[in-house]
């Protein structure tokens, strides 16, 4: 798969993190325009951070994927999103890649 950059926000929580992910996903189009892409697969339902990629991964916290939805997408699924903008650089953030991170 080809792609531009892929720029992972591993936001602290209660660090504006939510709101940088939603003035991130309300200017998807101007973003995209300015070769930037913030992918739909995996938002959590309700959220705008890439929270379900992170759970789905073994070692995310126990009880950190009580919202996890299997139905929004992973790994699998965010490769083929990312293959049809393979000009942009992906944007990605979710505070649960700090968990990743710290474990």
């Amino acid at each position: 798969m080809k792609t531009g950059k892929v720029y992972l926000h591993v936001g602290c929580p209660k660090t504006g993190t939510t709101s940088l992910q939603n003035f991130l996903y309300q200017n998807r189009r101007i973003l995209n325009d300015l070769g930037y892409f913030y992918p739909e697969t995996g938002l959590a339902k309700g959220e705008l951070g890439h929270h379900n990629l992170v759970w789905e991964l073994p070692y995310s916290k126990p009880g950190s994927r009580d919202n996890f939805d299997p139905e929004q997408g992973g790994a699998k699924e965010l490769t083929t999103e990312i293959s049809n903008f393979p000009d942009k650089d992906v944007l990605l953030s979710s505070e649960a890649f700090t968990e990743c991170l710290l474990s």
